[in-house]
């Protein structure tokens, strides 16, 4: 194993220039593999919107600050989710279920809690 992870181990390196919009890229890059989980891409839209703040309205200290919330507010809900580890629950079904518990759900769109913007 040893000689498997120090001789046959490859990275790819994506350098991100500073102009370029790195939560595009995250779901582009994410998109090529394993199809990313509704609530997935509801977390990187959320840090995303994070980032369209002037400095007058909200500080860039107070930005990360924002961020890390997010960023614990979503680990601690996938702890929830996998903590059952034979019957780990979905993440699409948690976030369908909490967008019917603080909206309305209409029978014609299901889905609506996909199209957030």
């Amino acid at each position: 194993m040893f000689k498997k992870v120090t001789q046959n181990l490859m990275f790819n390196l994506h350098e991100i220039h500073d102009d370029f919009d790195v939560f595009v890229a995250f779901e582009t890059m994410n998109n090529r593999g394993k199809k990313l989980s509704n609530l997935e891409l509801l977390k990187n839209r959320l840090i995303y919107l994070t980032t369209l703040y002037d400095d007058g309205e909200l500080k860039a200290d107070d930005q990360k600050v924002l961020r890390e919330k997010i960023n614990d507010a979503w680990k601690e809900v996938f702890y929830q989710l996998g903590r059952n580890k034979q019957k780990p629950l979905s993440d699409d079904d948690f976030l369908t279920a909490h967008w019917i518990m603080y909206f309305q759900y209409t029978r014609q769109k299901g889905d609506d809690y996909m199209f957030l913007t």
